[in-house]
């Protein structure tokens, strides 16, 4: 007979080993899985790392194999500038030695010449003297470019033009008028020092260009100092007309006197306008009529006017001290007025001729 109780007891057991083996399958397959999973992650781990270091070593390699490049490049290129180099040392050498042999050919020419001629031979040393002092004074020659005189001559050809509008031209026309008074006053003294003008005309006419000469510089605005910088500027040697306009301001008659052209018995006529002129000259500085303009004609006409007296030495010193102040009033503007001290200086100095003439003329 078949006991009740082992059936259920079979089946409890039955279930055990089920759920024994079932938890154990579960288990394992997890165990497995995870396992797996770590393989699968290190072996990814182990790929990336390899693919960096395989990166990186692809990356020295192309860095090593551009730098080689560049340097082969380089060394290339130095390799082509020395071959350049010294084909260019070639071509001058070979240009040098030719040039060379050319003037060794032909100076042996020329010495077998020469050798020939012996006047020819004479000619040829007396140049190369010449040569050897024009070097001395004037230092080698150098040479001409082509280009630069081709270049010149296209601008000497152009018209140059000195003025754009009206103002420059009127100032270079004053500029002008001033060149040519100074030339005509040069040429008239030379005229008058050979003797080709009289005394008269001589005065007449200077006396004349000193007074333009004096509103050509006002029209320019130029003072009577800067004069003659300005004629060395232009290469004027004009030194008489330097002196008459410059230093002077009156002709040479005035100041140097004209005795030979007096005639007999005029004398007293030139004491007596002498006297008046003196008399003028204190009465215009008593009254302040001290402006350039007014003094100086009367100035000029006193000096001029005691040069006629035969009886006055040249060294007279009344014409001394109007020969200072007509100097004094050449270096100013027309405009220009004396200081208080310098109208008592020429008030003091007018006095003190006058009565040195009296004197003079009373001795003799």
């Amino acid at each position: 007979m078949n006991n009740p109780y082992s059936f259920g007891s079979n089946q409890k057991g039955n279930s055990n080993t089920t759920n024994n083996t079932n938890y154990n399958n579960t288990y394992g397959y997890q165990n497995t899985m995870n396992n797996m999973n770590q393989n699968n992650q290190m072996y990814y781990n182990n790929q990336n790392y390899n693919n960096q270091n395989y990166n990186q070593n692809q990356n020295q390699m192309n860095y090593y194999n551009t730098n080689n490049m560049n340097n082969n490049q380089m060394n290339y290129n130095n390799q082509n500038q020395y071959q350049n180099q010294g084909q260019k040392n070639k071509t001058q050498q070979t240009k040098t030695t030719n040039k060379t042999t050319q003037l060794q050919f032909q100076q042996q020419q020329q010495m077998q010449k020469m050798q020939q001629n012996p006047k020819q031979q004479q000619f040829q040393q007396q140049q190369q003297v010449k040569q050897k002092k024009e070097t001395q004074k004037f230092g080698p020659k150098t040479k001409i470019d082509v280009n630069l005189l081709k270049q010149a001559t296209q601008t000497i050809k152009k018209p140059l033009k000195l003025f754009t509008n009206t103002k420059d031209r009127e100032k270079v026309d004053n500029f002008g008028n001033l060149y040519s008074i100074i030339k005509t006053v040069e040429y008239l003294e030379r005229a008058y020092v050979r003797d080709a003008i009289s005394s008269e005309n001589y005065t007449k006419e200077c006396g004349k260009l000193i007074s333009q000469f004096k509103v050509a510089l006002d029209s320019v605005g130029m003072k009577i100092e800067n004069v003659s910088q300005w004629m060395k500027n232009y290469g004027m040697n004009c030194k008489a007309a330097e002196k008459t306009l410059i230093e002077q301001g009156v002709p040479s008659t005035i100041i140097h006197g004209n005795n030979y052209e007096k005639e007999q018995g005029e004398s007293g006529v030139f004491i007596f306008q002498t006297a008046s002129f003196f008399i003028t000259a204190m009465d215009s500085v008593k009254l302040n009529m001290i402006a350039v303009d007014q003094l100086q004609p009367v100035l000029s006409d006193l000096l001029n006017s005691l040069n006629k007296i035969d009886k006055l030495k040249p060294d007279f010193d009344g014409k001394v001290r109007i020969t200072k102040w007509l100097k004094i009033l050449n270096t100013m503007m027309a405009s220009d007025e004396l200081s208080n001290e310098q109208s008592r200086q020429l008030l003091f100095d007018l006095e003190t001729s006058y009565n040195l003439l009296n004197s003079t003329l009373k001795q003799k």
